[in-house]
C-alpha cells in the first residue's frame, strides 16, 4: 500500500481497543505437517484457508460487533467496515 494513502484506525466503541477481527463460518483450513517429534509434537506450516463467509467483524478484545444501528444489522462486507470506520474512527 502506498505511503501517501491515509489509513483508517479502528477503535472499539465499547472498550477502546484497536484490533479488529473478521469472524468467518464454514472455512476449511489445511496445513502441511512439517515435522513430528518423538514426543508427539507437530510443527505445522502456514495454513491455507478456503471457502467460508463472513459472519461478522468485531473487536478482537471484547467481541463488540460492528453494526449499523440505524438499520439494525451486523456488518459483513468490507465496504461497510470502511464506511463505519470513516464515520466512527480516527484517520491518519
Amino acid at each position: 500500500m502506498p505511503d501517501d494513502v491515509r489509513q483508517l484506525k479502528f477503535k472499539c466503541p465499547n472498550c477502546g481497543e484497536t484490533k479488529l477481527e473478521c469472524v468467518e463460518n464454514d472455512v476449511c483450513a489445511t496445513s502441511v505437517i512439517e515435522n513430528i517429534s518423538e514426543d508427539g509434537d507437530f510443527d505445522y506450516g502456514e495454513p491455507t484457508l478456503e471457502g467460508g463467509e463472513v459472519s461478522c467483524f468485531q473487536c478482537a478484545s471484547c467481541g463488540c460487533g460492528l453494526g449499523n444501528a440505524q438499520y439494525g444489522y451486523t456488518i459483513t462486507k468490507n465496504e461497510e467496515v470502511v464506511d463505519w470506520c470513516r464515520k466512527n474512527c480516527e484517520q491518519e
